[in-house]
């Protein structure tokens, strides 16, 4: 309630425009807001206007919740990250010699709005012809039943 309560008096608002400060401190254990395919995290804040002897009124405002976290506290995710992968083409006694491929991440953990850069090494012993390379970023979201 901005002003008043459930058993106090009814409050008559004069005609005009009014603003009312609220605030409220939002819990750190909150989820950021996310929108998937299997669901959707969403924040809004509700306004509502109760009127005498006429349909109440309600107005909603959606907004986002990003988790900004001091990555700092979280060593591990300063370490930087490198995986290699290597690919011949055919099969058996026709395979050719293998493509490699290493990619690394200065480091393993990220907030939003952080740039990530990406390396990218081919070593290619292959008999194959590299003609595009394409880097893709992609968020994994687990939900739990």
């Amino acid at each position: 309630y901005l002003f008043g309560n459930e058993r106090a008096s009814p409050v008559e608002v004069e005609e005009g425009t009014h603003r009312y400060r609220f605030e409220c401190q939002l819990p750190r254990s909150l989820p950021a807001s996310i929108k998937t395919n299997f669901g959707q995290i969403r924040y809004y804040v509700e306004v509502g206007l109760d009127i005498p002897w006429r349909f109440d009124r309600e107005f909603k405002q959606f907004f986002t919740i990003d988790r900004i976290e001091d990555l700092n506290l979280f060593p591990e995710l300063r370490l930087p990250i490198k995986q290699t992968e290597n690919k011949a083409n055919g099969f058996l006694m026709f395979k050719s010699d293998p493509l490699f491929m290493t990619v690394s991440l200065p480091r393993s953990g990220y907030i939003s709005g952080q740039c990530i850069h990406v390396t990218v090494n081919y070593s290619n012993r292959s008999n194959c012809e590299v003609t595009a390379t394409s880097i893709v970023l992609r968020r994994v979201v687990k939900c739990n039943r």
